[in-house]
């Protein structure tokens, strides 16, 4: 990861579309000072461990989205974590040089889904959404909803008619266990008959891009 302590490990994972999708496992002790920027808003689930960005920290399990635009001028987690992340568009991270938070026009850098000109930078941590639900909640929740999708929490997940219905993907936050509609080589969810579901993350693309 550029401008940081030293390397995470990253295991990628298809996503169908210009997604960004992996899981990270940041070592104990990492961090990252420098600020910068990502021109892609990114959601992202701590898994084990916990990690701190700015004025924000996350501790498993928990659920963050960050807009793009925004900056991070410190991110670390002490105790390393491991995370699923999902990047809105590149996961290429840009400097940020003193003086340019709270300006708008870096270049480069865009507003999201380019619905307008580019978007003032501000603390990560202003525009950062934090929802933690407990994993053994039992009410399906809206985490994020995006022009491209949307993000829920299901308490109880099942396969149901996604593949017929478009694109998703879904993690299993008991196993880990991943799956993806546009990957036929991803792990396969629970089957109908399965005597007992799970919690699990799940993003689903909107109904016009279907």
């Amino acid at each position: 990861m550029p401008y940081s302590s030293g390397p995470v490990s990253i295991a990628r994972l298809p996503s169908g579309n210009d997604d960004f999708l992996a899981f990270v496992r940041f070592p104990a002790g990492w961090s990252r000072s420098q600020p910068v920027v990502y021109e892609a808003a990114e959601e992202f689930v701590i898994l084990d461990g916990e990690l701190r960005i700015d004025d924000q920290r996350w501790v498993a399990p928990a659920y963050g989205c960050i807009a793009a635009g925004s900056v991070r001028s410190l991110t670390e987690s002490q105790p390393g974590c491991l995370a699923w992340a999902r990047f809105h568009g590149s996961p290429r991270p840009v400097k940020v040089q003193a003086g340019e938070v709270g300006r708008a026009g870096l270049a480069g850098i865009t507003g999201s889904g380019g619905r307008g000109p580019a978007d003032c930078l501000r603390p990560a941590g202003a525009l950062s959404e934090s929802a933690a639900p407990s994993w053994s909640d039992t009410t399906r929740r809206l985490l994020h909803a995006f022009p491209a999708g949307e993000t829920w929490f299901e308490p109880a997940y099942r396969l149901r008619d996604e593949r017929e219905g478009g694109r998703y993907d879904a993690i299993d936050l008991h196993t880990l266990e991943w799956w993806s509609s546009a990957c036929a080589s991803a792990s396969q969810p629970p089957t109908p008959s399965a005597p007992h579901s799970r919690p699990a993350i799940v993003h689903r693309i909107s109904e016009m891009l279907r």
